[in-house]
């Protein structure tokens, strides 16, 4: 006899192969285009509910991920700034005793920028990976927002680094750790 449909429920989700092998071996088909009576294409598709449930959360997670990135962008432009702060704020003599000794403004400027893309280059292949031994792979878009994360933490890093540059050479040379 032919049905439209027919349905039914598996109560023990782990013998749902068992379950499908049956299915398909004593009353229906695999779904397949080739599977046609009467020009009808026929077949049985299993839906596992346990699973759609799963994928769902999965891809409300997901969503909200996708929500905060441009709060993690902020946050890594903000450790930008403060590491390229932090690792200034230590070598201020340092800095005026370049620029005393004829180191130009921009040459120190772009001095702190290059230890600081040193880091980040370093920390953006580690993190890549690690995310390429997890995950077997890495997508357009995970290599596309960690240069994105990258670039707002050199930005903020710059910020940093115009600061110290910024400041006069005799306040440098007086300043007191």
């Amino acid at each position: 006899f032919y049905t439209d449909s027919c349905s039914f429920d598996i109560i023990d989700n782990r013998k749902l192969e068992e379950s499908k092998a049956a299915i398909y071996e004593e009353h229906f088909v695999e779904p397949n285009p080739a599977n046609k009576v009467d020009g009808l294409t026929y077949g049985v598709v299993v839906h596992d509910e346990a699973y759609l449930k799963n994928l769902e959360e999965i891809n409300s997670t997901l969503s909200m991920l996708r929500i905060l990135l441009p709060a993690l962008i902020i946050i890594c432009g903000c450790i930008g700034f403060f590491a390229g702060f932090l690792m200034t704020k230590g070598r201020i003599r340092e800095f005026a005793t370049m620029r005393c000794i004829g180191m130009k403004k921009t040459q120190i400027f772009f001095l702190v920028i290059g230890e600081l893309l040193f880091l980040a280059a370093f920390g953006m292949l580690l993190g890549g990976g690690i995310g390429f031994i997890i995950e077997g792979n890495l997508s357009p878009k995970a290599i596309t927002d960690s240069a994105i994360i990258t670039a707002v933490y050199i930005i903020g890093t710059a910020f940093a680094a115009l600061r110290i540059v910024r400041i006069n050479i005799m306040k440098l040379s007086n300043k007191e750790e």
